[in-house]
């Protein structure tokens, strides 16, 4: 078997693993967003989701069901009950009703925009959801009533606040007004007592919900930009490959794949996390280094460094990559002379301090060449633009990042500097 056949395999295997969906929707809050599906129906019935099929445990009886006893399919990808009590089970192919002891599956006939079912939710008010990959439906008065303004969008999740369904998407979030209810003003004092008495309880708790929802809206976002920053690593490393098979450098390009292919198992396993310690983050952000600098010929050294104390903290996976990404591919990618990458991360106060800085053409000479990899535009610092927005929305104290471009006014570019300021998560 040639060499450009092994490679070839090599690609299209990991752009399958590219391809891969996010899990990572949630459903009726019975599934976090790293778990399998799991339901506790109101009369106390355990649901959960298998590799092969769908468990249920009724006190000492459990039964187990796949394809071969009602599923539609044997990865469930989403459980939820809805207000009288019917429990609703997704899976990648149909969306099915269990009622007494059997399933009845939801139709194309009936409404039903896609069998790839990604989210199911049941407000607290009386609205049942459903998410596809191609709509959303809000289930009312035994019809599906599709959401007009979602038709062929992925949903990946819905909630809600006090004024707004809120979808998730992968083109971002969407929120539809609410119908907002009557005004019964002829009840008048008779009900102003009960509002009186029972505002403040009820003002606190959709205050806590309203907190949680949000937080798994940014919680669910932030896995949607790290599974768009995955394709777009993987694409610039596929380039470099790539260069080497049009020189016709066969041993090169099975070298360097088979040192990408590792990366990139680690950055798979990786990404699931939302934090990582930065020894690890450190790891990554080495073995990338070292492989553009394979594909550089050595045109540029690179340093790593942070105090051993520092090491153990924890901060957000993949947040300095894109900023070394661009150090490599706008900073030195058209600089003449020996290129060079330094990372350090200080501690100051309550703040780790992560510093980029290369020597390379500077932000200025950058603009003509950037965003023009092979006809494709650069995203990694747009998604990490609104990646840092996301986590600043839940954080107490904000993510900062200072870019600086290390020139005078009587001398040429020598570089760029990126300073990214990180709370510390326990201080």
């Amino acid at each position: 078997m040639s060499t450009y056949v092994i490679v070839l395999r090599w690609l299209a295997g990991l752009v399958f693993l590219a391809s891969l969906p996010d899990n990572a929707a949630a459903q009726n809050g019975s599934e976090s967003l790293a778990r399998e599906p799991r339901l506790i129906d109101q009369q106390g019935r355990v649901w959960e989701a298998a590799k092969g099929g769908l468990w249920l445990s009724e006190g000492a009886r459990k039964m187990h069901f796949t394809t071969q006893n009602g599923l539609s399919n044997d990865t469930i990808t989403a459980l939820a009950q809805d207000a009288s009590g019917k429990v609703w089970v997704g899976t990648r192919e149909g969306l099915l009703v269990y009622e007494g002891a059997e399933f009845r599956e939801i139709t194309y006939a009936q409404g039903l925009p896609s069998k790839h079912i990604t989210a199911l939710y049941q407000s607290p008010g009386s609205d049942f959801w459903i998410a596809t990959r191609t709509g959303a439906l809000r289930y009312a008065a035994g019809r599906l009533e599709p959401v007009a303004a979602l038709r062929g969008t992925a949903v990946q999740f819905i909630g809600e606040d006090a004024h707004s369904w809120v979808f998730v998407t992968t083109k971002g979030v969407r929120r539809l007004a609410k119908e907002q209810p009557v005004s019964w003003q002829w009840l008048g004092w008779t009900a102003g007592g009960l509002l009186v008495l029972g505002g403040g309880l009820w003002s606190g708790w959709q205050w806590r919900r309203g907190q949680q929802v949000r937080l798994r809206l940014a919680q669910t976002e932030q896995r949607a930009l790290l599974a768009q920053m995955n394709p777009h690593f993987i694409f610039n490393s596929l380039q470099s490959i790539q260069n080497y098979i049009l020189r016709h450098q066969a041993e090169a390009a099975q070298h360097y794949l088979t040192r990408f292919g590792g990366l990139m198992r680690l950055i798979l396993e990786q990404s699931r996390q939302p934090l990582l310690p930065v020894r690890a983050e450190l790891s990554m952000l080495r073995s990338y280094l070292e492989l553009e600098a394979l594909r550089f010929e050595g045109q540029f050294t690179y340093e790593l460094a942070a105090a051993d104390a520092l090491l153990d903290e924890e901060i957000p996976v993949m947040l300095l990559h894109p900023f070394v990404e661009n150090a490599v591919w706008h900073g030195l990618a058209h600089h003449a002379g020996r290129g060079h990458i330094d990372v350090r991360l200080t501690r100051e106060a309550d703040y780790l301090v992560a510093v980029v800085q290369d020597n390379g053409v500077g932000r200025q000479r950058a603009a003509g060449h950037t965003g023009n990899h092979a006809g494709y535009p650069s995203r990694g610092s747009v998604i990490m633009e609104e990646r840092i927005a996301l986590l600043n929305r839940q954080a107490r104290r904000p993510i900062t990042v200072v870019i600086t471009d290390l020139n005078s006014a009587d001398s040429p570019p020598q570089g760029t500097r990126v300073v990214v300021r990180i709370p510390r998560l326990h201080s």
